[in-house]
């Protein structure tokens, strides 16, 4: 392969699958199937660099390859860098890569799953997911759930595949489902090892390696794919909560409120990008900003690009393109400038005798801002993406070329083909394929808890209060529980649209001068909890011990189920121990000083005789200040920052029960 000389796109041809008893000239336009369809094999072995466009590059500083952690050698182009997404890698590991471009990535996913994002905060030593590049001393979003970091300006081009935490199916039986393992790239330890080979596979130099999200397995991304595919929840599995047996179709991280304010967020993202852009290594170039639509003009929310002074249009589409992460054809693509004279914004679109030196002296000098648009040129023919049933494949989807006379069945053959699914006759006849849109309706109920309300009410008279505050579109379904010496009620909603518009009513509803307490809680399906397992339920007191407890509550989520673990700042100990009520037997962790475990052990007394287990097995974690009856019961004085939370986890498995007499 040669790739000496100027800078060129390094790409693989694609191979035009040769049909049983077709001639071998067919060309990807072939007439099958009685239209004029693409039959080509879009696989990854027709794509072999997974849709990144390399191009060769001298690096002026030390450099790691992504797919195999090793250093770059050389004195100029030492290695190839992918123009969308900043992927770095040997040339000798080209073929070896299984990272997707970041343009890609998100039509890898089946079954998308949103991140939970923390408040916006500072790190070093961690790698942005969709850009790659090192986070110095800017601003980063971080979910809570699944390790996944990212730009404030990258937050558009996030992938959607947090693990899921809940997924109950009432259709499968307990030992029919099979679980695998949840991948995340990157941002792992230094002394992380690979469990396939033994050899160490944790770095802090660029965005590489694999780490399951359960069961913190780790692997190089050459490795991973060798491992079994099953994820068994790694040591934890006992006292971890199963996702299977949980059914949580509205979670508070779906209706939890925007991370910042839009002119606060629209001047932060402003910022980055006007950063990415002075980083470019590019000598000589000029900025433009460019726009994706009237509401990205409207908040402010633009991409930049640098592009030479002489450049063409048909190579500021294609730097656009790469800005945006699109993997597409430029020649669908057009650029017109944006003028706004009092206050009414015109569009001009912009041909191909135009360059950027009359933008410029057009816009007086400052950046030229232009629309990137896409040309519609045939509404009669388009593309759908056919994903494999499965749910344990990690195959890509296959798009397949439609027009307006096609039919289902049209479509099942030629997915067929695409997917090399070749059974015997007797399979065939026997197997039924079929289209289904992905959604996926459910009869699961959305449970809600509603706190500090008026104290020794009935049923009744709690039912009346919360519905005078709703209204026809948000009411509920009926009340699950009622605790009247706390002054709660646990709501049913069979719509979850209602649920959703019930929370933003009540989470800002004030009673007798007293700021409703409201919040999403799980429901666990004993049929589909293993015989074996006892669940931890966390307690966290966010507030004990200089605050240490937000981040033992990140890193105990991590390493758990995240709906076993509650923030005792939101509603107290109560909603944690109505979804574990029912569970006959289950262990309990309270992260917090003695007040906290009194007060835990308080109302574990009241609500007692309520719950199937009265009196189960509790450990503590010292967070206060005092920690006399953690230091009584053998658990430590106090927590240190940096201490082994996955150690102290497997301590609790192991520990001796004893009495207390309270």
């Amino acid at each position: 392969m040669n790739v000496s000389g100027n800078p060129r796109r390094v790409r693989p041809e694609k191979q035009p699958v040769i049909l049983p008893g077709s001639d071998c000239k067919e060309t990807m336009e072939s007439l099958s199937f009685g239209r004029r369809v693409d039959i080509t094999a879009d696989t990854e072995s027709a794509d072999t660099y997974h849709h990144h466009t390399f191009v060769k590059k001298s690096f002026h500083r030390p450099t790691f390859c992504h797919h195999c952690t090793e250093m770059l050698w050389g004195i100029t182009k030492q290695g190839l860098t992918c123009e969308v997404c900043n992927f770095v890698s040997h040339e000798r590991c080209l073929y070896n890569i299984v990272t997707p471009c970041s343009s890609v990535a998100s039509d890898r996913i089946k079954e998308p799953v949103p991140h939970t994002w923390s408040d916006p905060v500072q790190a070093r030593k961690k790698f942005c997911n969709v850009c790659r590049r090192k986070f110095d001393d800017g601003v980063l979003l971080r979910c809570e759930v699944c390790e996944y970091y990212a730009h404030l300006g990258c937050l558009d081009f996030v992938v959607s595949d947090c693990r899921k935490c809940s997924n109950y199916e009432e259709s499968k039986e307990m030992g029919e489902k099979k679980f695998v393992h949840h991948w995340r790239e990157g941002n792992l330890p230094p002394s992380g090892k690979c469990a396939f080979c033994k050899c160490k596979c944790g770095t802090t130099e660029c965005l590489s390696s694999m780490k399951c999200s359960w069961c913190w397995t780790m692997a190089h991304c050459g490795c991973y794919k060798q491992l079994p595919q099953s994820c068994n929840y790694g040591a934890l599995a006992e006292i971890l909560m199963p996702r299977s047996c949980l059914s949580m179709p509205v979670t508070n991280a779906s209706v939890k409120a925007d991370l910042a304010s839009k002119d606060l967020k629209a001047n932060m993202m402003e910022n980055s990008a006007e950063t990415r852009a002075k980083d470019d290594e590019t000598a000589d170039g000029q900025i433009v900003k460019i726009y994706d639509g009237y509401i990205a003009l409207s908040k402010r929310n633009f991409k930049t690009i640098q592009v030479q002074k002489d450049a063409t249009i048909q190579q500021m589409i294609e730097a656009a393109l790469r800005a945006y992460l699109i993997k597409d054809e430029a020649s669908n693509y057009y650029l017109s400038s944006v003028s706004d004279t009092d206050g009414e914004i015109t569009e001009k679109r912009l041909s191909e005798l135009d360059n950027l030196t009359s933008l410029t002296k057009v816009s007086m000098g400052k950046a030229p801002s232009l629309f990137l648009r896409y040309e519609d040129k045939d509404t009669r023919r388009g593309t759908i993406k056919v994903f494999s049933g499965d749910p344990d494949t990690t195959s890509v989807p296959r798009p397949i070329s439609i027009n307006s006379h096609i039919s289902v069945e049209e479509v099942i053959e030629m997915a067929l083909h695409k997917f090399r699914i070749d059974n015997s006759l007797k399979q065939m006849k026997q197997t039924r394929y079929y289209l289904r849109k992905n959604e996926q309706p459910t009869m699961e109920l959305a449970r809600m808890y509603v706190g500090s309300l008026p104290i020794n009410l009935s049923e009744f008279k709690y039912k009346q209060i919360i519905q005078k505050m709703l209204d026809e579109d948000s009411m509920f379904a009926s009340i699950d529980m009622v605790y009247a010496q706390y002054g709660s009620a646990c709501v049913s909603f069979s719509d979850h649209e209602a649920a959703v518009k019930a929370y933003k009513i009540l989470k800002d509803t004030t009673y007798e001068d007293k700021l409703l307490t409201v919040l999403f809680i799980p429901e666990i399906h004993l049929d589909k909890l293993p015989e074996d397992h006892c669940p931890l339920l966390v307690f966290v007191n966010t507030r004990s011990g200089g605050c240490q407890g937000i981040d033992v509550q990140d890193a105990l989520r991590k390493m758990l189920n995240p709906h076993q673990v509650f923030d005792l700042d939101q509603g107290g100990p109560l909603p944690g121990l109505h979804v574990f009520s029912q569970l006959k037997e289950y262990k309990a962790l309270i992260c917090g000083g003695d007040g906290t475990v009194g007060w835990v052990l308080s109302c574990l007394d009241d609500i007692g005789q309520e719950s199937v287990c009265s009196s189960p097995p509790i450990a503590v974690l010292p967070l206060g200040t005092g920690n006399d009856l953690s230091r009584v019961l053998k658990w430590g004085g106090g927590y240190q920052q940096g201490d082994d939370l996955y150690q102290m986890l497997q301590t609790v498995m192991e520990a001796e029960e004893v009495k207390l007499d309270r």
